[in-house]
This record gives C-alpha cells, structure tokens and sequence, in this order.
C-alpha cells in the first residue's frame, strides 16, 4: 500500500512540478525596474521623433535615432539574458526534480 501512495505522489508531482517550477521562475526572473525606465524612454523618444520634422531638423532627428537605436538595443541584450536565464533555471530545476524522483522511486 505504501508504494502505490509513494508512485502516486510521485507521478503526480512529477507532473505539477514543471508548472511550479515555470511559474516560480517566472515570477522571479520578472521585468527588472531599469527595463520599465528603458522601455518608456524608448517611447519618449519615439514621441520626440514623431514630433520632429525630417527635413528642417535632420541633425536632431538623426541623433535622436542613434539613441533610440542604443536603448532598444540595451532593451534587447536585457530581455534576451533574462531569457537565457530562465530557460536555464527551468532546465536545472526540472531535470534535478525528475533525477530525485527516479532516485526516490529506485530506493
């Protein structure tokens, strides 16, 4: 009777586990507070940009791209280390709760 409750609990857990695991991730890895000043200078100078007329004020306009360029860019380089991140934990944790259930269930 003790082994069907333990195999049940564990393949029940093995099942909820990675659910847990992506959502915990997730929560933890979420958008950092210097992302959200990225992302709304990112619209301020796009705002500034429509603004701006091409012809009469190239100079500007162009060094206001070149900017916009840059912080899009860092956004990028942000977001895809944070992702990297997550997959990486979510691997981790998923494969080292599975290892333990077939050590568990081995035992």
């Amino acid at each position: 009777m003790d082994l069907l409750a333990i195999s049940t609990l564990i393949c029940i857990l093995d099942n909820i586990m990675p659910f847990l695991i992506r959502f915990i991730s997730s929560y933890v890895l979420a958008q950092k507070r210097y992302d959200i000043e990225l992302r709304k200078e990112l619209s301020n100078l796009k705002e500034n940009m429509a603004g701006l007329s091409m012809v009469d004020e190239f100079a500007k306009c162009a060094k206001l791209q070149r900017r916009y360029n840059h912080v899009e860019n860092i956004l990028k380089e942000n977001i895809n280390q944070r992702l990297n991140q997550k997959i990486k934990l979510q691997m981790l944790l998923i494969y080292s709760f599975r290892i333990l259930n077939v050590r568990i269930l081995l035992a």
